[in-house]
């Protein structure tokens, strides 16, 4: 593959990832009483077009592009297009920096700052003088909430929220230095991270523990360095000569720079985004360093700290069996589709190298032992539901009312029949709302090239997120063949014009083997979600009646145990109470297709669910409401 065909795809796999944040509420974490420090960072990314296209006068449309609209301009889609993301080299007052070491700008909240957003953006501005509050930048989404800990993770430290940022327009961006400023902004091609670059050079950087652990020029100090060494910690490797401002921009600065610790950590977050869609072979632990270290790395213990002496590396092992749970559950994490140990901390500091044993998200554990306890606020709540206005006797006037309705409440997005874009394009602009046309609803019996040309249409028109229905005759015929081109068919137009794809099974009609076969085919295909029913899949009983179940607790369950962390899983028909939403969120669930969100969110206000995250006992009784949306 050429270099331009490989950038051209870094862009299109950035379209997908960055739909895919925008669509998945982050795991935000409440500050305790105890400890409510709080920092913010920024990650930017920025699309360079070829110079030549830079004189144009035409790049740039009279409005700034809505996200989907983006990934359609000639300039973004044109093969010798890079994509870039921005880090900061803060140079010491040698000139050195501290081992070429980047990170992302940002730095702590303080008083005054109106949320973790704010302190991103207040903090850039205050680091390298560039204003995200532009209209030629957008937020795109935030990432997991991440914890900084001391004392092999027992005590909380600091609270780190990472915002994605993308910049909307091909000339560079305005970065203004102080005239005394050490820092340097380095933009980085993705190409040259994990996984584009299969094999990355990499490196380890040493934390001298002794420094932290005695005082300066002492003999305990020296005693202690010879004991037990330095911690050693894996590192990617980046070419040097990508500053764009600061110093180190008009030198011949040749050290490589270091990308390690808590750095990597939100770097791997963001390009995981892009993952299945790059590589559709299964990770295991031996070859988990082969996706995100390359093929030369070690293995993906590598992450956590090593020491330079190899006895203490043996004792820690023999006694140390928090170490021992940390690594365990993170290769078991990465080994079972379904889970993932999303608490490892990626800090650089050596008292900050260990976290908390595996607590994976998802397992059938969870509901054999019929209670677990979950941290949710109503935001988390709202951004759980695509506001189902699917009905087929809706009139206008009833659908522009649920529109208003997803609009008050904050939904993820409006759940509507494609007729009803325009009029959802009206409604919810601004708000933050997505909207989420079906196609082939709800029986998915229309041809493949019937579906390809409707879901273009729909993302053509302005939907964000497309809920297609599979041919279910195929699937329970075993021509898997005919389901998966489909499929990939559909998916390949969808986040062709910048949307995500849900991909729905309609259980009600399928047996366990025939939805893990699903799950497989949308894992390999790359797809956003998998969902449950389309709440309108009635079976006929021999008395003549018809029934519903929609989404069910072992169905719900089979799904997330077979798909991996980049494929999502959607409960619809049946999450009818707030129960029932806490219920399948507990299992890992998170979306669900409901018509009664006023009532849910109103319920988890009188519970004492508010702006501000508690936590909530849910009990796994193993059945949902049940009966439709």
């Amino acid at each position: 593959m050429s270099e331009h065909q490989t950038q051209g795809n870094v862009v299109k796999q950035l379209a997908l990832a960055l739909n895919r944040i925008r669509a998945t509420p982050p795991r935000i974490i409440s500050s305790p009483p105890t400890q409510p420090r709080r920092a913010s960072v920024s990650l930017i990314i920025h699309v360079r077009p070829p110079a030549h296209l830079l004189a144009r006068a035409d790049l740039l449309p009279p409005t700034p592009p809505t996200l989907n609209d983006f990934f359609r301009l000639d300039w973004v889609n044109h093969p010798e297009s890079v994509a870039e993301l921005l880090y900061i080299r803060r140079e010491g007052r040698d000139g050195k920096g501290a081992e070429s070491h980047v990170a992302f700008p940002g730095g702590r909240s303080e008083e005054g700052d109106e949320g973790a957003l704010y302190t991103a953006m207040r903090q850039t501005w205050e680091e390298i003088g560039l204003d995200l509050a532009d209209s030629e930048w957008a937020c795109v989404g935030q990432l997991d909430d991440r914890e900084i800990t001391t004392s092999l993770g027992k005590r909380l430290l600091m609270i780190l929220s990472p915002f994605v940022f993308l910049h909307l327009s091909p000339h560079p961006p305005h970065i203004d230095l102080q005239e005394d400023s050490q820092t340097t902004v380095h933009a980085i091609p993705l190409q040259f991270l994990p996984p584009f670059n299969r094999k990355p050079r990499t490196t380890f950087v040493d934390i001298d523990i002794a420094s932290r652990l005695a005082p300066r020029n002492s003999f305990a100090r020296v005693f202690v360095r010879s004991l037990i060494g330095n911690m050693k910690f894996g590192a990617v490797l980046l070419p040097p000569r990508t500053a764009i401002a600061g110093p180190a921009a008009s030198s011949t600065h040749e050290e490589d720079l270091k990308l390690w610790g808590l750095t990597l950590g939100m770097t791997l977050d963001l390009v995981q985004n892009m993952l299945e869609k790059m590589s559709t072979r299964p990770v295991a632990p031996t070859a988990a360093s082969a996706v995100f270290l390359g093929e030369g790395a070690a293995s993906m213990t590598s992450i956590f700290p090593r020491f330079s002496i190899p006895d203490v590396n043996l004792w820690i092992w023999v006694f140390g069996k928090r170490y021992r749970d940390v690594i365990r559950g993170w290769e078991a994490s990465m080994a079972q589709p379904g889970t993932n140990d999303r608490r490892i901390n990626w800090s650089g500091s050596a008292l900050n190298a260990f976290y908390g044993a595996s607590n994976p998200d998802i397992t059938l554990i969870q509901i054999m032992s019929n209670t677990v306890k979950i941290t949710v606020s109503q935001a988390d709540i709202a951004k759980m539901i695509d506001l189902a206005l699917l009905q087929p006797n809706m009139t206008d006037e009833e659908i522009r009312a649920g529109l208003e309705t997803a609009k008050k409440f904050k939904t993820a997005t409006a759940c509507i029949k494609p007729y009803s874009i325009p009029m959802a394009k009206e409604i919810l602009a601004g708000s933050g709302v997505l909207i989420c046309p079906v196609i082939g609803f709800p029986h998915g019996n229309s041809t493949t090239k019937v579906k390809v040309f409707e879901a273009t249409e729909a993302v053509k028109s302005g939907g964000h997120e497309i809920d297609m229905v599979i041919n279910v005759g195929k699937a329970l015929s075993g021509e898997w063949e005919y389901v998966e081109e489909e499929i990939k068919q559909i998916n390949d137009a969808v986040v062709g014009g910048g949307a995500i794809l849900k991909v729905i099974f309609e259980n009600d009609y399928l047996k366990d083997e025939h939805i893990i076969k699903l799950c497989e085919i949308c894992t390999k295909i790359g797809v956003a979600f998998v969902k449950t029913s389309t709440g309108y899949g009635f079976k006929k009983q021999s008395n003549g009646m018809y029934s519903y179940d929609g989404a069910t607790i072992p169905h719900l369950a089979l799904m997330r145990k077979h798909c991996p962390p980049s494929v999502q899983v959607k409960a619809a028909g049946g999450v009818k109470t707030l129960d029932d939403l806490l219920r399948v969120r507990a299992m890992g669930i998170t979306r669900v297709g409901a018509s009664a969100a006023p009532a849910i969110i109103a319920e988890a206000g009188k519970r004492g669910i508010g702006e501000t995250p508690v936590e909530v006992e849910v009990v796994l009784d193993g059945a949902v409401s049940g009966g439709g949306y």
